[in-house]
């Protein structure tokens, strides 16, 4: 059953403990002596852990609210929110301290206080420099040129144009650098890795835009996208190592700007996830101090810490869940997951739908390498049946398979046909598949039958050999990346556990 979404809900969901505190307090001191139906509905939304519309009418109408005023209490409520989001973190982001002062730019100056204007002007331009806040010079300029009037000498007109070009230079810099950034993640989120020539010459062609052949950047928050580009370039041409040394080299470039990390330590710490998980295998020494680091960081975060140690936390225990999938240390894995699950209940208003399918669907793995097929059924159930397919379909594809195998292993025959058919039409819907993908798609339907012949090692053995075939091609190793379909094929035809088959197998 797939849940009931509403936007005011998950806002209010994502909210730290000191948001929640804030907004009350920040409520009540704007508005002491009044009503406030809003705050009712903030509280029950709050102690509702998945919305449902009908409950939250019964609630409102039992003090009198009728059900014909929910949506606009809801609407009221949403930008109440966002207001008293706006107040609680406008000390601490710059860019909000410098909207705030051109605002407080455009009262003075219609009020004719011109030399208090230019005070303001001259505090967000400082601001604005100081964390190359390049949008906001455009704007800064013209006030500036505003508020002095018309220029005395030729000297302050060229001064002032000569400002202006620099400023509109490094924005169109950035904006060239951020098509290709959105341009780069189209194509990885279209194919995720390559799967034929065409589309890896697609993005070697993206590789020689002049931008990218080196970094001339004008600003930090376009030497930024270069780096993020490449990364993400690197990271569908499935070339590791290259995607390892630009995430690296932008995880330095950050730490060289610490005002940076201090406004955006979501960002760096996204970044270093990154840096984190691909360093085990290009560099697996510094593994465990960059882990230990990584951590760090979200205990001690400079602002935004709930968030941002909601990710490390998270993202930590997803890496090392991946580290001893990796190893075949399964039975590790299972001793995790009551952390695991504690960290998912703490930090779950924080956690994005994409995280926790992809994290049900490593728990089902490890569960059904370890041979406890009803645990693995059960968390790979809630990859399809309470999350959208779309959130992560790559993984939703070969959660069908699985779950098919594991009813294999179950000895569900009956369901089998039902389940073979429906993971067959899921592959074949997709437009394009990797030719691993394709030998599989022609087994998928035998499965039902060959389950039921005594001698079905055969036709395993004859799936394994395509796959070998297809697997001579690099790219199209990457399918084992979700499952190691060899392992377990080895682990039928040698009558072994899947554990020791994956410690045998060498591909």
């Amino acid at each position: 059953m797939k849940k009931e979404k509403d936007k005011l809900h998950e806002l209010i969901h994502a909210l730290s403990k000191p948001e929640k505190r804030f907004f009350k307090l920040w409520c009540n001191r704007n508005e002491p002596d009044q009503e406030k139906t809003y705050l009712y509905l903030f509280d029950v939304l709050s102690k509702m852990q998945q919305y449902r519309q009908e409950v939250v009418i019964q609630h409102l109408e039992a003090i009198g609210v009728k059900r014909k005023y929910l949506n606009y209490n809801k609407n009221f409520l949403y930008n109440k929110i966002l207001s008293s989001l706006r107040a609680f973190y406008e000390s601490d982001s710059v860019e909000l301290q410098v909207k705030e002062i051109l605002e407080y730019v455009d009262i003075l100056y219609n009020k004719g206080l011109s030399s208090q204007a230019m005070t303001q002007i001259r505090k967000a331009k400082r601001l604005s420099n100081k964390h190359e806040l390049i949008s906001f010079l455009p704007e800064i300029l013209r006030w500036e040129r505003k508020i002095n009037g018309p220029p005395l000498n030729e000297k302050t007109v060229e001064k002032f144009y000569k400002d202006y070009e620099e400023a509109i230079e490094k924005l169109t810099d950035f904006n060239e650098l951020d098509f290709l950034f959105w341009r780069s993640n189209v194509l990885r989120h279209h194919s995720n890795r390559i799967s034929s020539p065409e589309e890896q010459q697609a993005l070697e062609h993206l590789l020689e835009h002049p931008l990218l052949r080196e970094n001339k950047t004008k600003s930090f928050y376009s030497a930024v996208r270069y780096f993020q580009i490449k990364a993400a370039i690197f990271y569908s041409l499935d070339n590791q190592k290259e995607e390892y040394e630009n995430n690296k080299a932008l995880l330095e470039f950050m730490e060289e700007h610490p005002n940076f990390i201090l406004e955006y330590p979501r960002d760096y710490s996204t970044v270093f996830s990154r840096v984190l998980i691909l360093s085990k295998k290009q560099e697996p020494d510094l593994y465990p101090g960059l882990l230990q680091k990584f951590r760090e960081f979200g205990e001690n975060a400079p602002r935004d810490k709930a968030r941002v140690q909601s990710f490390t936390t998270t993202l930590s225990l997803s890496t090392e869940l991946v580290r001893l999938i990796d190893s075949g240390a399964y039975q590790e894995g299972i001793e995790l997951f009551p952390v695991i699950h504690k960290a998912i209940k703490k930090h779950r208003s924080f956690l994005s739908d994409t995280y926790l399918v992809n994290m049900y669907y490593k728990i089902s793995y490890v569960y059904f390498a370890a041979e406890d097929y009803s645990n693995s059924l059960k968390y790979i159930n809630k990859v399809i049946n309470e999350f959208d397919e779309y959130t992560r379909p790559d993984i939703f594809s070969y959660a069908k398979l699985l779950q098919m195998l594991i009813h294999v292993e179950l000895g569900n025959t009956s369901i089998l046909p039902y389940l073979s058919q429906a993971a067959f039409n899921h592959f074949k819907s997709r437009k394009k598949l990797f030719q691993s993908e394709k030998v599989i798609l022609t087994y998928i339907k035998k499965i039902p039958a060959i389950v039921r012949q005594k001698k079905w090692k055969q036709t395993l053995e004859s799936l394994r050999e395509e796959l070998l075939a297809a697997f001579e091609n690099p790219r199209e190793k990457n399918i084992l990346n979700y499952f190691d379909f060899i392992s377990w094929l080895n682990s039928k035809i040698n009558d072994v556990s899947f554990h020791d088959a994956k410690l045998q197998n060498k591909i």
